[in-house]
């Protein structure tokens, strides 16, 4: 992902997906290397909460302030 999320606009709440072909191959990885419940659901999930992916609907009272975020520079504390 090279340090920058995956920016989504969807207007509607019907459009965000519940997997996405990262988390697919994510979750396929985990598996092979014997973790459990760690399907692609989860793996899209846990990318949403770790703000790797943002999936705020485009009028969200956050979703400009989460492409703020997004678009700063990265820098390791």
């Amino acid at each position: 992902m090279n340090y920058k999320p995956i920016i989504n606009r969807f207007r509607n709440a019907r459009n965000v997906p519940l997997r996405s072909p990262k988390a697919e191959a994510i979750s396929k990885d985990l598996v092979k290397r014997g973790l459990r419940h760690v399907g692609p659901v989860v793996i899209n999930s846990f990318m949403q909460a770790a703000g790797m992916t943002i999936d705020h609907l485009i009028y969200c009272f956050r979703h400009k302030e989460c492409l703020n975020l997004a678009e700063r520079p990265w820098r390791h504390v």
